[in-house]
């Protein structure tokens, strides 16, 4: 799979992100806006050409996971597609985590309505 191929698909989509709440976006670390990279080389990936809604990238540790994650949050952005960076480096994990942190990302959005923009495609997470 080549990554400019997992963009184009990513971002067929073509939506901009709902409604979010940047002060806690940026409380909590959540990219929202475009960072650019001063290069990017692209690495060799094993995975099948078509996607589900859910893509998981494994690798040994130190190998670019999260430079990967970054440069395409910023390749998708800059296509027009809604995206979310989250790291979770420093975050702590619980129980409600996910659900909780991006109730407060998209206030006014209930949770269906987040599946459903998710799930088709309107919306693109990069948890890291």
């Amino acid at each position: 799979m080549k990554i400019s191929n997992l963009i184009s698909t990513l971002s067929q989509g073509n939506d901009g992100l709902p409604e979010i709440d940047r002060n806690y976006c940026h409380t909590h670390e959540i990219w929202t806006d475009s960072s650019s990279l001063p290069f990017y080389v692209e690495p060799d990936l094993s995975g099948p050409d078509s996607l589900s809604p859910i893509l998981l990238v494994s690798a040994p540790a130190a190998v670019g996971k999260t430079t990967l994650a970054r440069y395409l949050h910023n390749r998708l952005l800059l296509q027009g597609q809604g995206a979310l960076y989250i790291p979770l480096q420093h975050a702590s994990i619980g129980q409600d985590f996910f659900t909780g942190r991006l109730a407060g990302v998209f206030p006014n959005l209930s949770k269906r309505q987040f599946l459903d923009s998710v799930f088709s495609g309107e919306i693109v997470i990069i948890f890291d």
